[in-house]
Formats: structure tokens, sequence, C-alpha cells
């Protein structure tokens, strides 16, 4: 007997006081790297996106993984990345 197990997630993160800070040219770049990091956690994105102050996530997690580890994660590795390339945000 085989099991199939799958949780979609819709993942919603706004910025501090709603402060825009994706434009044109960075968001692909932030929506990118995110993917990436649900890659490596296992998980599937389906669609990363978003508007000029909030990002929209849509991804297949993993049954091993915790969601608010993931969050977790997802939400230190993006802020590391702003920080790191503070000249596109």
């Amino acid at each position: 007997m085989s099991t199939y197990t799958q949780f979609l997630y819709q993942l919603i993160f706004a910025s501090k006081d709603h402060i825009p800070f994706l434009s044109s040219a960075n968001q692909d770049i932030l929506f990118a790297y995110i993917a990436g990091v649900l890659k490596n956690q296992s998980c599937h994105s389906y669609i990363v996106g978003g508007a000029c102050n909030h990002i929209h996530i849509i991804t297949h997690i993993h049954p091993t993984k915790c969601p608010a580890y993931l969050v977790k994660d997802i939400k230190e590795a993006s802020h590391v990345m702003i920080c790191r390339e503070k000249s596109l945000f």
C-alpha cells in the first residue's frame, strides 16, 4: 500500500508598516531567491510573486517539514539577502 500526501500553502509576507520595498528591478531577484530557498527545503514553489509591499508564495510543503520552521527559514534567508543587497532594495 502506498500513501500520497500533498499539502499546499499560501504564505503572505508584508513589509513593516506596509512600506513599499519591491520594484520591477529587484522583485525577480528576490522571488527567485525565495524559490531557491524552498527548493533547498524539499518544497515545490508553484508561485512566488507579490506587489510593492508584500509577497505571496504558493508552495507544496514536504510532510517532514514543519510549516512554522519553513516560514522562519524563508523570512530569515530573505532578510539576510535584502541586507546583503542593500543597493537593490
